[in-house]
């Protein structure tokens, strides 16, 4: 990662703050969000020098503040910081304007599921094979619905007979 000397620094948040400036005076209704990893800048020095901000109070990478939104006015009720789904050493921040909109937290739970073993698959796979499936599609009735109901419970039997333990 290339070093950033103070004296750049300090040019590029001149050059932020002229181009807020322009924002400004053009838009004057608008709503300026600036996002990203501003590790190599203070966040005091860039709420002072742009009039933004600073809504991203938890740490986003270890113990620093890395990654940041700042913001000319208070639009967003919600801010989380969140596990990245890249791969990356940052959290990611995700900031939301309603509290409605925001989902709930994730839940887990336990679900049974059928034990398999070699066994049990060459049992099932040799009994499978003598199975008429055309019991399913059997008789006149043309009932799609009947039929599927049909061949799902004689698969779910199958599947029963053999997996549960």
């Amino acid at each position: 990662m290339p070093c950033i000397t103070l004296q750049s620094r300090s040019i590029k948040l001149n050059q932020l703050e002229l181009n807020l400036e322009q924002i400004g005076l053009e838009f004057p209704a608008a709503t300026v969000v600036l996002c990203g990893d501003f590790n190599q800048l203070s966040d005091e020095t860039m709420c002072e020098r742009t009039g933004l901000l600073s809504i991203v109070k938890q740490p986003t990478r270890h113990q620093r503040i890395l990654d940041r939104i700042y913001v000319s006015s208070p639009i967003y009720s919600v801010v989380r910081i969140v596990t990245s789904l890249i791969r990356s050493d940052h959290n990611a921040v995700v900031a939301y304007t309603d509290q409605e909109q925001c989902p709930q937290v994730k839940t887990s739970i336990q679900r049974i599921y059928r034990r398999r073993t070699p066994s049990q698959h060459a049992a099932f796979l040799q009994y499978a094979a003598s199975i008429d499936f055309n019991c399913v599609f059997a008789g006149s009735d043309t009932d799609v619905q009947l039929q599927f109901d049909t061949f799902y419970s004689v698969t779910l039997n199958l599947l029963d007979r053999h997996f549960l333990s």
